[in-house]
């Protein structure tokens, strides 16, 4: 996250470069391992958090049949059945009575694999050989795609300024600040002012399949010397 997009306008052309931001074509994502969990622990946990999620999210764990009361939901509990490695220091909740719920403190970081232990026995009576399920999931590696939607005149009357807009969608979900921070213009070698805000997701983005995604509009104005009359 420590480098820019750049708007460069050159002569009466428009490019943007893109290369400086992770491209979705070129990703820089980890090959993570995915740890195998032995089949006899279906017979008690009927699911759990694996595979890649957002740096904000939890992890969960599904037992295959009801154990928490309605008296212990939602409160966190006094010994944490879930270690995580890399360690991330956390709670553990009943979020229903089948479901608990780990919250990290803080968000995880990006593209990092993550081994959670999980101790079973602590919740409930199982054989020896089944006290503790190690499984493990991985964080999304953020990503950027740029699109440039329009750069037109601002007056059919005066063609010596020019706006430009476009998007940056992001992999996974993204403060809007740092975002702001991270993408600056230039016209000739002097710094444009640009306008980022937080979109809603619309036409071929679908929230239901990137809830986590960040989308962010960006604006400039630029400026051209008029040409010659003839």
């Amino acid at each position: 996250m420590n480098k820019k997009i750049k708007l460069l306008a050159i002569l009466s052309m428009l490019v943007l470069f893109a290369s400086t931001f992770h491209s979705c074509k070129k990703s820089t994502a980890v090959r993570h391992k995915t740890i195998s969990v032995n089949p006899s622990f279906k017979k008690y946990v009927e699911g759990f958090t694996t595979g890649p999620v957002s740096k904000e999210a939890s992890v969960r764990i599904r037992l295959t049949y009801e154990i928490a009361d309605t008296t212990m939901l939602n409160k966190p509990l006094s010994k944490n059945p879930v270690i995580i490695k890399p360690k991330i220091k956390g709670t553990t909740f009943w979020i229903d009575k089948q479901t608990l719920e780990f919250r990290p403190e803080e968000q995880l970081p990006a593209n990092t694999f993550f081994e959670a232990n999980f101790n079973l026995s602590e919740i409930m009576k199982v054989p020896d050989s089944l006290s503790k399920m190690v499984f493990s999931f991985h964080t999304i590696a953020q990503e950027f795609e740029v699109f440039i939607e329009n750069s037109k005149a601002y007056s059919q009357d005066d063609l010596s300024k020019e706006k430009l807009t476009g998007y940056v969608l992001t992999a996974d979900v993204e403060d809007i600040e740092k975002m702001k921070n991270l993408i600056t213009a230039s016209q000739k070698g002097k710094i444009l002012p640009v306008t980022v805000r937080r979109l809603l997701f619309g036409g071929d983005v679908n929230p239901l399949h990137f809830p986590r995604r960040t989308k962010v509009s960006i604006y400039t104005s630029l400026s051209y010397e008029p040409l010659p009359r003839h």
